[in-house]
């Protein structure tokens, strides 16, 4: 396929649906695959933008975003990548009230900015605000196994913010915690 990709102009869903296969690719050149990836959802995210495909272009925008998560294994600078793409497509799902699409998304921008590497308690701040809307979104939907897990990261949230606000912070902690606990056990 990358032969022929390389002959002919493909149109940007085939670019998104190889990147796809790359992104799920492991063989050994796990970091090398998802480089590619990305290479080919920038490609077709171009191409929806200039065709007007904006739901396309949200679909695409949402896995750069994932595989840039994914990069950040191997370079948690991958994180920063992340964020514009995933709140672009947010602002699409929203738009659209796709709930439980945009509860997805709000929890990987909530990963992203858990795990950026800056200092101060800014970023944890942005990461307890997406892990909140998660909340609200799967309290919505219904969705147990959601609010149960966004309950547990705002925990963690308030755990790395206690180092800035104190006891307050750790208190809310073990209250997410238990939140997530309860919804376990009612399951």
């Amino acid at each position: 396929v990358e032969e022929k990709l390389s002959e002919d102009e493909y149109p940007a869903g085939v670019k998104a649906l190889l990147g796809n296969v790359y992104q799920r690719l492991d063989l050994g050149q796990r970091q090398a695959n998802l480089l590619r990836a990305l290479e080919l959802y920038q490609e077709a995210e171009i191409f929806h933008g200039v065709e007007g495909e904006f739901e396309g272009r949200a679909i695409v925008l949402n896995n750069m975003g994932a595989t840039c998560m994914e990069l950040a294994a191997f370079d948690p600078a991958y994180f920063h990548q992340a964020i514009p793409y995933l709140e672009e497509a947010l602002v699409f799902y929203e738009a659209e009230s796709v709930i439980s699409l945009r509860a997805s998304i709000c929890m990987v921008l909530g990963e992203c900015y858990l795990e950026l590497e800056e200092s101060g308690p800014d970023h944890f701040e942005l990461a307890c605000d997406y892990y909140e809307r998660a909340w609200a979104l799967y309290e919505r939907e219904a969705d147990r196994d959601g609010l149960a897990a966004s309950q547990g990261y705002l925990g963690d949230v308030q755990v790395a913010l206690g180092a800035y606000k104190g006891e307050k912070s750790l208190e809310k902690a073990v209250q997410h915690y238990r939140n997530a606990l309860g919804v376990y056990i009612e399951q």
